[in-house]
């Protein structure tokens, strides 16, 4: 057998497993985490789920108003 085939063996046969599982599920786990958990995962177009924001001011609402019509 080559030496290139016999470490390719002795790599993937020996006690890299467990290494590979050492390094590589804490990895994986590490993608769960806590504040993506419970988000939700179906949308529905046109349809606003978050939280409530508050109402806007006059003087807000009619700075956007004339922002809007300079793009007329």
């Amino acid at each position: 057998m080559s030496d290139t085939r016999q470490a390719r063996r002795d790599l993937w046969g020996g006690a890299t497993w467990p290494v590979l599982l050492v390094v590589v599920v804490p990895l994986a786990l590490a993608g769960c985490r806590a504040e993506e958990q419970g988000r939700p995962l179906d949308f529905k177009p046109g349809v606003y789920r978050g939280e409530r924001l508050d109402p806007l001011s006059r003087e807000r609402l009619r700075e956007l108003r004339a922002r809007g019509d300079l793009m007329r």
